[in-house]
Parts: C-alpha cells; sequence; structure tokens
C-alpha cells in the first residue's frame, strides 16, 4: 500500500476480506494526532475507512453484521518521556454495521492505578468472549486477560499474568484465535 502501517487485522466483513491496521509512529512516545484507525481492502489497496484518530494498537473482531474495534487510546508524552500521565492509558471499544458510522462505546479496559494498557485481541468461547491484552505492569510487558458475554462489558481476571515462563520475561502483542 504505500506505507508501513503498524498492527493489522485481517477480518471477513459482509462477505468482504479487509484489514484493519493503525497508521504507524516513531519511537516510544507517539504524536496522538498521527494515529488513526484504517480499513483497507488488501485486495486493491483501497481504503474503505478511516475513524478513531488518536487510537493506535487497534485489534477487530467481526460479530455478525457488527464489526468490533478494540483500540489504545494515545495521550501526549511531554519531552519524549512516558509516565504514568501520558501514553497508552486504556483500551476503548468502537463499533460500526456500515464502516461509515462509528460508535465509541467507551472503555472497554481501564488501566489500574499507573499502569498502560496497548494491544489487545479478542475472540469468542463457550463463555462468551475472551480478550487477551497488553499492560506494563507488573513486567513490561506481559498479557493480562478479561471476559465479557456482551463484548460491551468486560471484567479483568484477577491474579492471572503471563510475563513468560519465569514470571519476568517480555510477553507483547498478544493474538488469540478459537477455531
Amino acid at each position: 500500500f504505500g506505507k508501513m502501517l503498524g498492527e493489522t487485522t485481517p477480518i471477513l466483513f459482509r462477505g468482504r476480506h479487509l484489514l484493519v491496521q493503525c497508521t504507524p509512529w516513531d519511537g516510544p512516545c507517539p504524536t496522538p494526532e498521527r494515529l488513526e484507525i484504517l480499513i483497507r481492502d488488501p485486495a486493491t489497496g483501497e481504503e474503505v475507512a478511516r475513524f478513531a484518530k488518536g487510537y493506535g494498537l487497534a485489534n477487530a473482531f467481526v460479530e455478525g453484521d457488527t464489526l468490533h474495534v478494540f483500540a489504545s487510546k494515545c495521550t501526549p508524552c511531554e519531552n519524549k518521556t512516558i509516565t504514568p500521565d501520558n501514553w497508552f492509558q486504556h483500551i476503548y471499544h468502537f463499533t460500526s454495521t456500515d464502516l461509515k458510522t462509528w460508535k465509541e462505546k467507551g472503555v472497554a479496559i481501564p488501566r489500574s492505578g499507573d499502569e498502560h494498557v496497548l494491544n489487545s485481541t479478542v475472540c469468542r468461547d463457550d463463555e462468551g468472549y475472551f480478550m487477551v491484552y497488553d499492560s506494563d505492569v507488573p513486567v513490561q510487558f506481559c498479557f493480562k486477560f478479561a471476559r465479557s458475554t456482551d463484548l460491551n462489558k468486560w471484567t479483568k481476571i484477577d491474579g492471572l499474568v503471563f510475563a513468560g515462563v519465569d514470571g519476568k520475561e517480555y510477553s507483547g502483542c498478544p493474538v488469540i484465535r478459537r477455531c
């Protein structure tokens, strides 16, 4: 497509193969104004949608006729320094049924204390929906987990953290699928 893009999720939406992508960013502190979520046709490169200015690290999940996108909102870093008060703080939920009109459903995963939450991934299972997301607490980075019965209200699974076999290893950019 002529440009390097960030996180990408392939989806099948209403019979059409598409890619949900994030605009790229340089260095540890992205500029929120440069972040957006794009949807493209991988066969033609056509941009189908662009939304969520200031959000990145997106992941998509299709349920029926609705596309659900989970993305982290970025707040500016001063002097290119990450602090508890900036960077990626919460994961938000967006939906669309036509890829033109987008609803921001609010915070899906709020951060706890000074943590930052980043990439996420969602799948359906026998109990509803399961999410894995990146956190920088207690290890930068580790996986944490949440459940939902409706994709709107998420409950974090307390005490369940994955940071490698010894609990101290970098574990980033989760992907979960269920066949």
